[in-house]
């Protein structure tokens, strides 16, 4: 019941192209309480962005309008606490590597497991509190 009632005030943005894998986060990380939000592509995952800010972006690297490393740049210019975690088909260590240089906190390759989501966002709130850091959304 904790881990549910600390999770309620982080806002998380899932921007992804694939239904499947919108319900797949949105399943998960509503079961833990998360507020989430969903966008099905590059721009209007910038759009919401721009209305609202989120604590954690879960995002897809390929998309239409606007890819994710486009999306990654402009979020970690802008608003460099959101913690971004990438999901891809894309294996390859050196686009690995790049994401995670330009910011990202974490990498996802697909297909993944639910506890892998619930691993990574576990993860961030650890080190968010360790850090003494508030919430992102709920702060400013």
């Amino acid at each position: 019941m904790g881990v549910v009632m600390a999770s309620q005030g982080l806002r998380i943005l899932v921007a992804d192209d694939q239904e499947n894998m919108r319900q797949l986060f949105a399943r998960v990380l509503g079961t833990l309480g998360y507020s989430v939000d969903i966008s099905t592509d590059g721009r209007d995952c910038l759009i919401k962005f721009a209305q609202q800010r989120y604590d954690i972006v879960f995002l897809d690297l390929i998309m239409p309008e606007i890819d994710g490393e486009t999306v990654l740049r402009w979020v970690k210019a802008y608003y460099p606490q959101t913690q971004i975690v990438i999901s891809s088909v894309h294996d390859d260590e050196a686009v690995i590597r790049l994401m995670l240089s330009l910011g990202a906190t974490a990498y996802l390759v697909k297909p993944f497991a639910a506890h892998e989501i619930r691993n990574v966002v576990r993860g961030i709130e650890n080190r968010r509190t360790a850090a003494g850091l508030g919430m992102v959304a709920a702060g400013a």
